[in-house]
């Protein structure tokens, strides 16, 4: 599968991964989206975006669960105790990995037009 999907597990992650017909988190190490040496999450995180994208693939990531408001205003450098803001934020902040991704609030996808209006845009810090 070269597409990962990223949600909240609580919220239904599995299944929204077999859905879109991607692999999510708790399959990443055994396919070797990351290196099991990895100092924590975010190069994780990291290795699994740039090895899925390098591949060809997409990102998927299920709003559904997420404080949208609070995960924008968290700091993009902490991930412990706030995941799924932090991977956000990452996205946002990578806008090479911004448009390599859809965003999916209830099953629906996202427009453009939704996205701008949910202040989901790239914030331009990086372009890889």
């Amino acid at each position: 599968m070269p597409d990962i999907a990223c949600g909240i597990r609580e919220y239904g992650l599995a299944e929204f991964a077999k859905r879109v017909q991607a692999s999510y988190m708790s399959h990443w190490l055994r396919l070797g989206l990351y290196d099991e040496e990895v100092e924590g999450w975010g190069q994780a995180f990291t290795q699994a975006v740039e090895r899925t994208l390098q591949a060809g693939g997409r990102i998927h990531f299920s709003l559904n669960g997420l404080d949208l408001a609070k995960a924008l205003r968290g700091d993009p450098e902490l991930f412990t105790g706030r995941y799924m803001a932090y991977e956000l934020q990452q996205i946002l902040l990578h806008e090479s990995w911004f448009v390599r991704t859809v965003f999916y609030l209830d099953d629906e996808i996202l427009s453009a037009e939704k996205l701008e209006l949910a202040k989901i845009r790239p914030r331009g810090r990086t372009q890889n």
